[in-house]
């Protein structure tokens, strides 16, 4: 496991991965977030996803239809499962450059699917565009803290 940068002393400490909430520096006492708890809900996120996506392949119109949507569906759903596995076997997914990257390819991708597609054709679906601008600076939001959190330097490129 990393060593996780507090954010008020700024010493380095090791995580107890499993705990369920707040990473306490055993140094100063701050409560520091728990990066491997927000992972585990991204990967949550993603199961729901593809969930609904494989549903929406199989169930659209009560038949099964052959189209670009659903060309493009299976390397989405790939992505998912890639996303959700990496997460998942990472002991510290927040250290991860190559995590980082999935989550944000599954986020533009979904974005893409569910909004912009929908705009193209004139529609526009208000519960999704409300979902994605709260993820959106979430994702920047946890960004900041695992880039702050590593504390040994830039991010590595293996899970």
């Amino acid at each position: 496991m990393p060593v996780v940068s507090c954010q008020k002393c700024c010493q380095g400490f090791e995580p107890d991965p499993i705990t369920r909430g707040h990473w306490v520096c055993p140094h100063c006492g701050k409560k520091n977030a728990n990066l491997r708890r927000h992972y585990r809900a991204i990967a949550d996120l993603c199961v729901i996803g593809l969930i609904l996506s494989c549903a929406g392949f199989f169930f659209a119109r009560g038949q099964f239809e052959f189209n670009l949507a659903s060309v493009l569906l299976g390397p989405y759903c790939l992505l998912l499962l890639t996303t959700i596995i990496a997460i998942y076997r990472s002991q510290a997914p927040w250290a991860s450059a190559t995590i980082w990257c999935l989550v944000w390819a599954v986020f533009i991708v979904a974005f893409s699917f569910n909004v912009a597609l929908q705009l193209a054709r004139g529609r526009i679906s208000v519960v999704a565009l409300c979902i994605y601008a709260l993820l959106f600076p979430y994702f920047f939001w946890l960004q900041w803290r695992a880039s702050r959190a590593v504390a040994s330097g830039p991010l590595p490129l293996e899970p």
